[in-house]
Order: structure tokens, then sequence, then C-alpha cells
């Protein structure tokens, strides 16, 4: 049985587009979408809102200048943004702890 639905309306109700990155609008978009999505792993983590600010900012500062370099086709949906960001997102958060404890080594020295 049809409804007189078309399915690729429906896909693009539940699948929203991901913003071109390339372009400052775009980025400003995807900002605002995945802020959120990269401080709460930050905060999650280090349960500070300096260093959860900190690495978030840097996330997305790494990201603007790699624009161009990144593969939409490969990161073309929300799925494989949030993975990518997630695995960034701890690999930022190792660094910051690994720097920290050298700066703690060092001063108690």
């Amino acid at each position: 049985m049809t409804f007189g639905v078309d399915i690729a309306v429906i896909h693009k109700i539940f699948k929203a587009e991901i913003p071109d990155i390339r372009t400052p609008k775009g980025f400003t978009a995807f900002y605002k979408r995945y802020a959120k999505y990269v401080y709460s792993i930050c905060y999650h983590h280090l349960e500070t809102k300096s260093d959860s600010h900190d690495i978030t900012s840097k996330i997305f500062e790494s990201l603007w200048k790699r624009r161009d370099t990144l593969y939409r086709d490969t990161l073309s949906d929300d799925k494989s943004w949030r993975n990518y960001l997630s695995k960034a997102v701890k690999l930022k958060i190792y660094d910051h702890l690994r720097n920290q404890e050298r700066a703690d080594r060092y001063l108690s020295t």
C-alpha cells in the first residue's frame, strides 16, 4: 500500500544536510551544530569548564585550518562527523593530559 509520499522528501526531513565547512557561513552552521557535542565529551572526561572550552576551540580551529583537505564524501553524514569529532576530542584530551603531566613534573623538580 502506498500513501503517495515521496521517499526522498522523508529522507531530507529526517537527515539534515551537513553544512559545507569550506565557507565561513557553512563553518558557522557546522560549529553551531556540533560545538555542544564536542564540549560535552571534553567536560565528561576533564570536568573543568576552562579546559573543555580550550579543547573545543582547538578542535574547531584545527577543522577550520584543514577545511579544504577534509573529504566530504567520507564525512558526509551526521554519524560520520560525530565519530570523527569524538576521536579528535579524545586525542586532544590525551595530549592535554600528557602536557599537564609534564608541566606538573617540571614544576615539582
